[in-house]
């Protein structure tokens, strides 16, 4: 009778692990329907529709706020434009607002930003460095427009450009000079110029 019991108990926990197991499975297997879902629809995505944005006869400007903005956070952009653009690459440019001083690296960083657009795709020529007291890198250093204005317009008129790609409000990080980037760009862009932003997930 014991023995019975005991077999029975064996029996019943079995059962619990292989339907806990089962459940454990289809969980995964949801996941990971879901995870394929979203990579395909992403590479659909990019495929039908960057083509039509990233028309080849226009100039393309990207506003960022220090050198390694570039890479830190626009690059999977920039390899983008530069696979759908293999035959006009000269048409994206680049404008960067300060140097990056505020540890007393400014011209390191100057190097850098050209060297990693050299790695990225990019052509030296089209990137442009601002060195503006009124534009000093540094978290509690807030930008104001009107400073930020001139450079863009200048910028937009020099190099014919028809889009802007720059920060959304949030700035991505938080970061206060990222913030001026994006409402400098966004305020003072003209009427016939698209404004893109990169979107923050905290925003």
């Amino acid at each position: 009778m014991m023995y019975d019991m005991v077999t029975l108990s064996l029996i019943h926990v079995i059962r619990c692990m292989y339907t806990v197991r089962f459940y454990i499975i289809m969980i995964l297997l949801i996941l990971t329907a879901c995870i394929v879902y979203r990579i395909l629809r992403s590479l659909f995505f990019v495929s039908n529709n960057f083509d039509t944005w990233f028309k080849g006869d226009e100039n393309y400007g990207l506003v960022i706020a220090h050198p390694d903005d570039e890479t830190m956070f626009f690059s999977p952009w920039i390899r983008t434009f530069l696979r759908r653009r293999r035959s006009n690459v000269e048409g994206l440019f680049v404008l960067c607002l300060s140097n990056g001083n505020g540890d007393g690296l400014g011209k390191v960083r100057e190097k850098e930003i050209l060297e990693a657009s050299v790695c990225l795709g990019m052509r030296k020529e089209n990137i442009k460095v601002v060195q503006d007291s009124r534009l000093p890198d540094g978290l509690k250093n807030v930008w104001k427009t009107e400073a930020i204005r001139e450079h863009v317009l200048k910028f937009v008129k020099s190099n014919k450009i028809s889009t802007l790609l720059t920060f959304d409000d949030f700035g991505v990080s938080g970061h206060i000079n990222h913030i001026g980037c994006s409402q400098g760009v966004q305020e003072t862009a003209p009427d016939n110029v698209a404004v893109w932003i990169l979107r923050s997930t905290q925003s």
